[in-house]
């Protein structure tokens, strides 16, 4: 599949765009697991996962273009796009254990009492130091298997992404829409 280089400008405003997890949160509902080649060889040089990118993905749905835009921050980095009749179908799977980020999580309220503000900081260090020696735990989430037409080694190519169990809704929604 060769990939198409757009200026995102020219484009207009999408039709549909995954959301991020709250107003004003830049970060996406979707995580990206393989299936971009160009992002997967960068990727393989680095030896790096998508998150210690500390980008996120957005996909924009156009009347004939899919989009994958890479986000760092407030601002774009680079897209992906493709045509929208190459997409063949979409695969799902729900209720899955996957290494992805979990959902976010309120910051808890700062006490105005300098004791409790203390112990926050100690409890926040020590919870530190204890999740970088254990082992993260899978997160409940959707598998999307976007598969397209074009083929290598005589199977379909696919960009795999996903979501926890709590967005699965938003990005099944986007997806039923990708296909026309």
């Amino acid at each position: 599949m060769k990939w198409i280089h757009i200026n995102k400008e020219l484009l207009g405003q999408p039709l549909y765009a995954t959301p991020n997890y709250e107003e004003g949160s830049q970060r996406s509902v979707v995580e990206y697991l393989y299936g971009i080649t160009e992002l997967d060889n960068t990727l393989a040089e680095t030896g790096e996962v998508f998150p210690a990118k500390n980008m996120e993905l957005q996909m924009l749905l156009y009347p004939d273009l899919l989009m994958f835009m890479l986000v760092q921050g407030t601002e774009a980095r680079e897209h992906f796009t493709i045509e929208r009749d190459k997409v063949v179908k979409i695969n799902t799977r729900h209720h899955q254990a996957l290494s992805i980020r979990k959902d976010t999580v309120p910051e808890p309220r700062v006490s105005a009492s300098k004791m409790v503000s203390a112990y926050n900081k100690i409890v926040a260090a020590i919870t530190k130091l204890v999740k970088g020696k254990r082992k993260t735990k899978p997160v409940q989430g959707s598998l999307f298997e976007i598969v397209l037409e074009s083929t290598i080694n005589g199977e379909n190519e696919k960009i795999v992404i996903a979501c926890t169990d709590k967005n699965r809704e938003v990005v099944d929604m986007f997806c039923s829409k990708i296909i026309p």
